[in-house]
């Protein structure tokens, strides 16, 4: 309700990614292996067996799974679980062209993804086994992380962040903010300052983004 106003007085939307049949396409073939090898062969028996389960909790059989690339696993299962409700990404989206207006992306699927891939396998997998050891305290951080959102508070999704990397405390969860955090914030910041300078731009992107 706080939002549909400002976004009807704008000119246009301004999104991370744009969705679509295409999109949903081409990031499913970038989340395969290509080397002919399985997810179980990349991180082995054990590692594989606890994926599996925790992925079929999501809904996912292993059949959907099998070829994943171990960063396309850890993705999956960092994202919240499944529900009847629509996303608000999805929800301005479909609000925006209901109204008319000019919707953009700020990144494409292979910019997106190309980050992940980009991660030395070996970091792949430690991220892959953190998001396994959180699955359980999962529903708590993302409590955490929505009531920050709601109260505007952006100190606080910034601590959030930072609790997050102390309690990881290694090389691997900061070299992956830099990647997947810090490194798109200055992408997505160059792209959308000629937007803004335009004027009547409705921007929105993830929460970390926002601090």
């Amino acid at each position: 309700a706080e939002v549909r106003p400002v976004l009807e007085q704008t000119g246009s939307f301004v999104m991370e990614l744009v969705p679509g049949t295409g999109a949903v396409l081409e990031s499913m073939l970038v989340m395969i292996q290509t080397d002919g090898r399985t997810l179980e062969d990349a991180i082995g028996a054990d590692l594989y067996l606890r994926t599996v389960q925790a992925m079929e909790r999501r809904g996912f059989p292993e059949s959907a799974i099998r070829d994943f690339k171990p960063w396309a696993a850890m993705v999956l299962l960092s994202l919240p679980p499944s529900t009847d409700g629509e996303i608000l990404d999805h929800q301005l989206y479909r609000l925006s062209q209901k109204l008319g207006k000019k919707v953009k992306g700020l990144e494409t699927v292979r910019e997106q993804l190309e980050i992940f891939d980009s991660l030395s396998e070996s970091d792949q997998i430690r991220l892959l086994q953190d998001a396994l050891d959180i699955q359980d305290e999962l529903p708590k951080i993302l409590q955490r992380l929505l009531m920050t959102y709601l109260d505007q508070d952006l100190d606080g999704l910034m601590r959030l962040s930072d609790d997050y990397l102390k309690s990881e405390n290694d090389s691997v969860a900061l070299r992956f903010q830099e990647q997947v955090v810090h490194r798109r914030n200055r992408r997505m910041a160059e792209r959308i300052e000629p937007m803004l300078a335009e004027g009547g731009a409705f921007v929105a992107v993830g929460a970390l983004h926002l601090p």
